[in-house]
């Protein structure tokens, strides 16, 4: 269980470095447009959001009857950057979790373009204001892990 733990914080302590460096390459932009930088949001939002994502991640095993042996990279850091743009007040752009989850898929050799990233982002954005029109936090994890799987069966199966 320990192991479990200190893997489960080493990817919420990687996607969180990964925002705050989206983060800060869009504030390049910002400020060369002159317009209000992008703020991480704080740590204390990060902490009570990492935690509520490993109570849920909990409930999801049991409830699913998930045999978890790894931490899945794409479902954390998709509840995670989803529970982090709510409750920062969307201080950020969600294209920036999505961009993250991307860099993530090119390393098993996919990756979505620009186009399909935008529709992505913006069908997630709608949660909790057009939620017919919304993929949401479960969603947004299903298109990048499926993306992945997509792959490995690609490339195991002929």
């Amino acid at each position: 269980m320990k192991e479990y733990k200190e893997k489960l914080l080493k990817t919420v302590f990687a996607f969180l470095k990964s925002l705050d460096h989206q983060i800060d390459k869009c504030n390049e932009i910002t400020k060369m447009l002159g317009i209000q930088p992008l703020v991480m949001p704080s740590k204390e939002i990060c902490f009570r959001e990492a935690q509520w994502v490993a109570q849920h991640l909990s409930k999801h095993v049991k409830e699913y009857g998930v045999v978890q042996k790894e931490i899945d990279f794409f479902k954390v850091s998709a509840w995670l950057g989803m529970r982090l743009w709510h409750e920062s007040g969307k201080s950020f752009p969600l294209l920036a979790v999505v961009s993250i989850l991307n860099l993530e898929l090119r390393k098993s050799g996919r990756i979505l373009d620009n186009a399909q990233l935008k529709k992505i982002a913006s069908m997630a954005g709608n949660d909790g204001c057009k939620d017919e029109l919304a993929i949401g936090m479960n969603g947004l994890y299903m298109v990048f892990r499926s993306c992945y799987r997509l792959n490995f069966i690609t490339k195991t199966n002929p």
